[in-house]
Parts: structure tokens; C-alpha cells; sequence
């Protein structure tokens, strides 16, 4: 009886430990499935901010980035996608995870998030100065530019300098950019706006005085082709100014100047080809819808062939 009795409680004993067993393995893989599903919600959550193009995962419209300097308008954007990613991360330290996480998980959560939100705070604090210094060296240059000779302050025969309108569309931009990228309230755009507000008041009112002391100079052409080279010299404006009407032309050199050019005909160098021509200039005002202009016109003849001019363009004047 007494060996019976060790007997079923030996036996009780490892039935016990199997069923103790038991439920410890399905309590682990309870848990390892626990650990795998809330991981795996916040792998979908993180995957829009990191994903980038071809990844798993990728949304354009949440994915954390730096836009280059050529795209200031989206830099409001990135800010924002940047402050949400911020966001959704403080709420991810927040989360209690009592069955663990997954390898997966932790690349994403511990080294692939932090390491994107650094390069998105240094690479857009880059950017924005890049775009604000670009605009202020621009700005800054032209300043310079209508200060570097001042003899037109007491010589009345000199005329003022002046921003051309290729150099001042160029610092548009950079204002303007500076405006996408930071917005408007933003002191440094409020900065670069004061500074140029101050370059364009200081180029109108040289370009008003400029104006001023710009003259037609007078005519003194009297060849035979004079009225050849006065009608010549109207189409060319009235061609490249929408709506000019000519006011007067004056051809104020008394002959033509002679000048040889030689140079390879194209790229092969086969044919050196020697070219003479004659060359003359026109002053000419005109008047059009956005106010009254004098344009210095450049005329050529081929000297060899005598015929009509070949070489016609426009070169506009600064004093506009």
C-alpha cells in the first residue's frame, strides 16, 4: 500500500509539472504574440514618418525630411510633418510595452527615429540660414554696388549707378524665398524685408536722378543712308518694346567705324573665315505703357557685300 501510495503521488507530482509547463509555454506565446501585435501597431504608425520612396510603408505627405534651398515654399511643410513626427514620438515614450518589444520595433523606435529627427533640426536650421544669407549678401552686394562711386554726387555730366533688372529679379527671388521658407511674421524675413525695402528706395531714387540727367544726344549723321539707318534703328524698338511709340532718333556718331573679326566658321576648324564690318549706334526715344525710355540701338553692315545690315540687336540703356 505504501508504494501505491509514493506511486500516485509521484505521478500527481509530474502531472503537476507538465501542466505547470504547459501553461508557461502558453503564456510566453501569449505574450510573444502580444509583443508582436503592439509592435507591430507602432511599426505602422512609425513608417510613414521614416519610409522613404520604394520603402514600405512611404506616405509623402508625413514623411520627415529636409527640402533643399531651391524648394523654400515647402519648408512650412516640412516644419509641420517635423512637429507631428516630434509629437507622435513623445506619445511612443510614453507607452508601456510589459511583453517587450521587437528587434524591428527597436531599430525603428530606438535608433532610426532619433537619428531622423537630429538630421531634420541641424539640416533645416542649415537650410534657413542658407536662404536668409543668400538674400542678405545679394541685397548687401547691390548696397555696394550704388555706393561704389560717388563722383555723380558732384559732377552733374555723371550719371548715377544703378541695380540692373536681371541683378534686382535675382534679389526678388531671395526675398521671396526667404519669405517661403520662414514666413512673413518671422523676424529674419521681417530683417531682410527692412534691408530691402531700403535697397529699392535707394535705386529709385538714383534712377530718378539718372533719368534726369539722361539726354538724347544730338544728331549728327548725314550720310545718304541716313534715313535708312533712323528707320532701321525705330523697327528694332518698336519690335522688342510691346506697345513703343518713337519719340525721336538721333544718330550721333558722324560716320561709321570700321572692325575685322576673324575666327573658325564652327567647331571642326576648317574655314577661317575673316569678316569686316561697319558699325554705327542710334540713340532712340520711345514712349510705352510702362513710361518713356532711351534705348541705344547697335547697327552693322557687312562691309564686303555692302547690302543690308546683318547684325542688328538692341542693347537697352540702364537709365530707364
Amino acid at each position: 500500500m505504501a508504494t501505491k501510495a509514493r506511486y500516485a503521488e509521484l505521478e500527481g507530482k509530474i502531472k503537476d509539472q507538465a501542466a505547470a509547463e504547459s501553461t508557461a509555454q502558453a503564456e510566453t506565446a501569449n505574450a510573444a504574440a502580444a509583443q508582436q501585435r503592439q509592435s507591430a501597431q507602432w511599426i505602422a504608425r512609425f513608417r510613414p514618418f521614416l519610409a522613404y520612396p520604394g520603402q514600405e510603408g512611404h506616405d509623402p505627405g508625413q514623411l520627415v525630411f529636409v527640402p533643399g534651398t531651391a524648394d523654400p515654399e515647402k519648408f512650412a511643410q516640412a516644419q509641420r510633418r517635423y512637429e507631428a513626427f516630434k509629437a507622435f514620438y513623445a506619445e511612443y515614450r510614453q507607452a508601456e510595452f510589459p511583453n517587450g518589444k521587437t528587434a524591428e520595433l527597436e531599430e525603428l523606435a530606438e535608433r532610426a527615429a532619433p537619428e531622423r529627427l537630429r538630421a531634420f533640426e541641424e539640416g533645416f536650421a542649415d537650410r534657413e540660414r542658407s536662404v536668409v544669407t543668400e538674400a542678405k549678401q545679394q541685397i548687401a552686394a547691390a548696397l555696394q554696388q550704388l555706393d561704389h562711386d560717388s563722383r555723380w554726387k558732384t559732377d552733374s555730366a555723371i550719371k548715377p549707378p544703378l541695380i540692373d533688372a536681371k541683378w534686382m529679379a535675382s534679389i526678388d527671388a531671395a526675398v521671396a524665398n526667404v519669405a517661403a521658407a520662414l514666413g512673413e511674421a518671422a523676424p529674419q524675413t521681417v530683417e531682410v524685408r527692412e534691408n530691402y525695402a531700403a535697397l529699392v528706395a535707394k535705386d529709385r531714387e538714383l534712377r530718378a536722378l539718372r533719368a534726369a540727367r539722361t539726354t538724347l544726344s544730338p544728331s549728327i549723321y548725314a550720310a545718304p543712308d541716313q534715313d535708312e539707318l533712323t528707320e532701321k534703328a525705330k523697327q528694332i524698338v518698336v519690335a522688342d518694346r510691346a506697345g513703343a511709340k518713337v519719340l525721336k532718333v538721333s544718330l550721333p556718331k558722324d560716320a561709321w567705324a570700321d572692325k575685322t573679326v576673324e575666327g573658325w566658321t564652327d567647331t571642326t576648324k576648317t574655314v577661317w573665315q575673316v569678316k569686316t564690318f561697319r558699325e554705327i549706334n542710334a540713340q532712340v526715344a520711345a514712349k510705352d505703357p510702362t513710361g518713356v525710355y532711351l534705348h541705344a540701338v547697335y547697327l552693322a553692315r557687312d562691309k564686303t557685300s555692302g547690302v543690308l545690315p546683318v547684325r542688328l540687336h538692341e542693347i537697352p540703356s540702364l537709365a530707364r
